[in-house]
């Protein structure tokens, strides 16, 4: 008898493993912080365009709109003035955290006042393995991916590369746009399913040809504000229980003969 139960039991526990959910990921709390910066190399006064910080939640598809530069003119030209684009893993909070980040970006448009439109060529899909964490040092730049880069190189193609033609070229801007979908952390999505794979890792330069498909789901003319859309509530499926309940005779099988064996 004994032994029969201990069949049982064994049997029920492994029909309960294969009833648990794929992902035991919390993805409520993940979420990206975009910002459009700049400094100088002089004083290392680090400013960002209005307005600021802008969150993007996982599953979420948002227009990034920057509209007011007006602080850079704050900044010393006696040395080179930095600037760009950079997103941060907004979750990570303790050293040592790591994440595997997938997102789709549009090109960066960046409009101003008495100069041609600037088009940054970064549209794609990208995979970024960011951290761990380390903060004993200051400030972690290992949480983050950016463009920097690539905006630095569009915009001092119009405007100069020297700090007084840059810090002019910025004053002026009245908007940077650009749409970002946060697809996927460590593997899973909002609704708990893989993610399509990149169409380009960390090649933005490569990438102008491959933006269709989130271009075509960005709006057609810029909102007044941000608009988003929102990731489905819940946060992970339960896989099908077809694989649990398949099991099921035989756990009656191998009960049913051990039974017939003891008589």
């Amino acid at each position: 008898m004994k032994r029969i139960f201990a069949i049982c039991v064994a049997l029920v526990l492994t029909v309960a493993v294969l009833c648990v959910p794929a992902s035991a990921v919390n993805l409520d709390n993940k979420y990206l912080t975009c910002h459009f910066w700049y400094q100088d190399t002089a004083t290392w006064t680090w400013l960002q365009a209005t307005p600021g910080d802008v969150m993007v939640n996982l599953g979420e598809t948002y227009e990034l709109k920057w509209t007011d530069f007006s602080n850079v003119s704050t900044l010393a030209t006696t040395a080179n003035i930095q600037f760009g684009v950079q997103i941060d893993d907004g979750s990570f909070d303790t050293d040592g955290d790591t994440s595997k980040i997938n997102v789709t970006v549009s090109d960066i448009v960046i409009k101003a006042d008495g100069y041609d439109d600037v088009t940054v060529a970064v549209a794609g899909t990208y995979d970024y393995d960011l951290g761990p964490l380390d903060t004993s040092a200051g400030y972690s730049q290992n949480h983050c991916f950016t463009f920097n880069d690539q905006v630095t190189a569009a915009v001092t193609a119009v405007a100069g590369s020297d700090a007084a033609s840059i810090q002019t070229y910025l004053a002026a801007v009245t908007e940077a746009t650009m749409t970002i979908t946060y697809n996927s952390y460590n593997g899973e999505t909002a609704e708990g399913a893989a993610p399509a794979e990149a169409e380009a890792e960390e090649a933005p330069a490569e990438a102008e040809a491959e933006a269709p498909a989130e271009a075509e789901e960005a709006p057609a003319e810029a909102p007044a504000e941000a608009e988003t859309t929102e990731a489905p509530t819940e946060t992970a499926k339960a896989p099908s229980t077809g694989i649990a309940l398949a099991v099921v005779p035989a756990v009656m099988a191998l009960a049913a003969a051990a039974v017939s064996k003891k008589h």
